[in-house]
């Protein structure tokens, strides 16, 4: 199951999910992944730029954002790429309970602390995650500024 707010990149995940041998298993949700359900202000037309909040950049609009701890909870593995909307899923409790693997990419905006990758790497910690090398050293430059991925496995899984 994937979500994705911005019209124009649910268009492009719908044309990737038509050439998919069995397009019947997945499912795209066109909200915004979050805590809670309610609706939001969305700066939409900027591929893989697009965000909650809005700004002068692109097009503001109003979207849906569907609460996805209910889910993380139930998947074994997440990739939470949301640009800037992780922050609020990291901090939540019902993370503790969330899959057995995580792959986040992390951004500036939201972040409660100073550095980005060092509250990421603590809020995954906090809900039972060690941190796990990924699978090629990063350059240098390779992100911007503030933005980065990490891994993470259940500590459980990681004693085995």
């Amino acid at each position: 199951m994937g979500y994705e707010p911005d019209p124009r990149n649910a268009h492009q995940c719908r044309k990737t999910l038509a050439w998919a041998q069995d397009a019947g298993r997945y499912r795209l949700v066109e909200a915004a992944a979050g805590t809670q359900n309610a609706s939001a202000v969305f700066t939409a037309g900027l591929g893989g730029r697009s965000h909650l909040g809005a700004d002068r950049t692109g097009r503001r609009m109003e979207v849906r954002v569907e609460d996805v701890m209910p889910l993380l909870a139930d998947a074994r593995l997440a990739k939470i790429d949301i640009e800037g909307g992780e922050w609020a899923l990291l901090q939540d409790e019902r993370l503790k309970r969330g899959p057995a693997a995580i792959v986040l990419e992390f951004h500036p905006a939201g972040c409660p602390g100073t550095r980005t990758d060092e509250a990421a790497e603590r809020l995954l910690a906090e809900a039972g995650y060690g941190v796990v090398p990924p699978p090629r050293p990063f350059s240098a430059g390779e992100f911007p500024p503030g933005q980065g991925l990490r891994w993470a496995v259940r500590r459980c899984l990681l004693a085995r």
